[in-house]
């Protein structure tokens, strides 16, 4: 979800813009988890160059993603994604994911480089805003502190600003870091050992809230009656409406009764000006362990954290970091990372948490082999749990549906629970990108097939591949000149909705063979316009096409 530091979705129905969201989840999840060997996990590369005819020289981490999937931000140590890119440290980045470029996010208004260190990407809903944490000293004007600050980047008009300042706009005289934005990208909450208010005498790391439409900065860690915390306050994460702020605090006035000597996760109510403890008990019982990777749900209804704690759950013996979700509402705390028979899990979860907006469905990465069936790599897998339903899939697989060879982790979820962006060591996710870095992936949870496609050149031959097919079925490859959207709904395929917008049309099908290979040769007309082409891959599957499936979308140009 956007409002990571580095609307509730439909259930029932297509979201307007033609993205589907949980209804499909699961299924298409457990698919995954139960068949590897039949189905296929749409990743795609995101921390490459525009053109991605080279691999990153270095590694990337901490990704974020836009609501509809499209934009993603990171960081980077790599030099060789964007052509601006000359400072040799990290940087921040934006890949488009339909027009398939990277563009440099930590540059001034004049298009230079940062000349310090950037990190810790947080990303508007529609994707138009990157906020960033930085030590550069040339983003802007007049930046003379020598600190880090939090810059916004505005990449329709190419602009950046620092919004750690007073609310009468004068710069900081210390760090500031960790920002987290709003989907409407008013909001954007940090944390800075800064006093912009007066009311700040900790001395020490406190939580505030800038708004870029007044320009003012508000200090958020306090307790109900306004008075700063008296300890450390980091990682904010912030509500959908900023009602909500979630907070990671060692201070000890927050609530009465806290004595248990470690720092807690605090969500802090905006409108009422009251705090809560949330890292307890279903009967408000302390933590007796560290506590870290607080994350709250768009709509504020829940809050993930993971912990070493043993008081927070009964039966919790197993003396190991677990991730945990407490629901506002009731004030229950349950235990995410368990086996499918509630049993705790064989090794740990210590990982950043992503929430859906309705607080659902959790994304978490683990050690443990015994949260599903089949888990034999012996590698940290990315699992989405249903807190509804209680169950758990794992969904970071390889291409062709066999499991990762390295490590994923840090998580990150769309609001509606389509996309999910992951950082990960491992060689086999994306098709022909086998690099030996970390780097930032991109997963359509909704897709069953996996589709590439050679470059579309004017009068050469092009393959258009779909793996992880069932032996023997017939799939079609349709394309449509039109871009992306809310797309027809062919009752032959049981009303599946295609992600492309029409007038969609047909470049052919092809067989699947015994290894569930489905591959068409088309030839690209010589007198073809040099256009954007969007592809997909369907197959027709179950009772009157009730079962059929999709793959994602592959955007080209066609080149002379």
């Amino acid at each position: 979800m956007s409002n990571r530091r580095f609307s509730n979705p439909s259930l029932i129905a297509p979201s307007t813009n033609g993205r589907w969201g949980l209804k499909a989840l699961p299924a298409i999840v457990l698919a995954c988890a139960t068949a590897a060997t039949a189905s296929a996990q749409a990743n795609k590369a995101v921390s490459r160059s525009t053109d991605e005819g080279g691999w990153p020289n270095n590694d990337s981490y901490f990704s974020v993603i836009s609501d509809d999937g499209r934009f993603i931000a990171f960081q980077s140590e790599a030099s060789n994604l964007s052509g601006n890119d000359s400072n040799g440290s990290y940087d921040i980045f934006r890949r488009d994911i339909v027009k398939g470029t990277t563009d440099l996010v930590s540059v001034s208004t004049s298009g230079y480089a940062g000349n310090g260190l950037s990190m810790a990407p947080t990303i508007s809903g529609d994707g138009r805003l990157v906020v960033f944490a930085s030590s550069a000293s040339n983003l802007i004007s007049g930046d003379t502190n020598g600190q880090w600050d939090v810059f916004v980047r505005d990449m329709d008009t190419e602009t950046t600003w620092r919004i750690s300042v007073y609310s009468d706009g004068r710069q900081g005289n210390n760090r500031s870091d960790s920002p987290a934005i709003t989907p409407d990208g008013r909001y954007i909450a940090f944390h800075s050992l800064v006093s912009f208010d007066s009311a700040d005498t900790n001395g020490g790391y406190d939580v505030y809230l800038h708004d870029l439409n007044d320009g003012r900065t508000t200090l958020v860690s306090t307790t109900a009656d306004g008075t700063v915390g008296n300890g450390d306050s980091i990682w904010p994460q912030i509500s959908e409406d900023a009602r909500s702020v979630v907070l990671f605090s060692g201070a000890t006035n927050f609530v009465s009764g806290d004595t248990n000597g470690w720092s807690d996760v605090f969500v802090k109510d905006l409108l009422t000006g009251t705090i809560e403890r949330v890292n307890v008990s279903s009967t408000g019982t302390q933590a007796n362990g560290e506590t870290i990777w607080p994350y709250i749900s768009g709509d504020g209804s829940a809050v993930t954290f993971c912990s070493k704690a043993s008081t927070l759950v009964t039966g919790d013996s197993n003396n190991n970091w677990d991730a945990f979700v407490h629901t506002m509402a009731d004030g229950q705390t349950t235990r995410i990372n368990v086996r499918p028979d509630g049993g705790q899990a064989d090794s740990y979860t210590r990982s950043p948490t992503s929430l859906t907006g309705n607080g659902r469905y959790v994304a978490f990465a683990s050690l443990a082999t015994d949260l599903v069936d089949g888990d034999t790599n012996g590698m940290q897998d990315i699992f989405i749990r249903d807190l509804l339903n209680e169950t758990t899939q794992r969904v970071d697989f390889g291409y062709e549906g066999d499991e990762v060879n390295d490590d994923c982790f840090v998580p990150d979820l769309t609001s509606d629970g389509r996309y999910l962006t992951m950082t990960s060591e491992a060689r086999n996710l994306d098709y022909g990108f086998a690099w030996y870095t970390r780097n930032i992936y991109v997963t359509d949870l909704d897709a069953a097939l996996y589709l590439t496609q050679d470059d579309l050149v004017r009068g050469h031959n092009a393959e258009f591949t779909a793996f992880a097919c069932e032996p023997g079925e017939t799939v079609y490859f349709v394309y449509s000149t039109k871009g992306l959207g809310n797309g027809p709904c062919p009752p032959q395929l049981g009303n599946l909705c295609l992600d492309l917008r029409d007038p969609v049309k047909t470049l052919g099908k092809a067989v699947a063979d015994a290894s569930g290979t489905a591959a068409l040769t088309k030839k690209i007309p010589g007198s073809a316009p040099l256009i954007d082409v969007y592809t997909q891959a369907v197959a027709r599957r179950g009772n009157k096409g009730s079962d059929s499936v999709k793959s994602h979308f592959v955007s080209a140009t066609i080149m002379p």
